[in-house]
């Protein structure tokens, strides 16, 4: 009787350590559940052009003193 259980405990365990093994794998290629989250966020297409005049005129027409604003700190 002791013969069984013992047996029946390690090929238990040799189970589950196949099961936690071989799973590794999937979950590399597949990746986390947090990669599959969906986020909504509110976008304007137009936003962009409608903020262009304001960053010209701060920054020049091309952002060129837009790394010269940097050290004084208007990020």
């Amino acid at each position: 009787m002791k013969l069984i259980s013992m047996l029946l405990l390690v090929s238990a365990m040799f189970l589950v350590q196949l099961v936690a093994v071989s799973s590794a794998p999937i979950t590399l290629i597949v990746g986390t559940p947090y990669l599959f989250n969906k986020f909504d966020y509110k976008v304007d297409p137009n936003r962009g052009a409608e903020l262009s005049p304001a960053f010209q005129q701060q920054h020049g027409q091309f952002g060129q003193n837009l790394v010269n604003s940097f050290g004084n700190g208007n990020l």
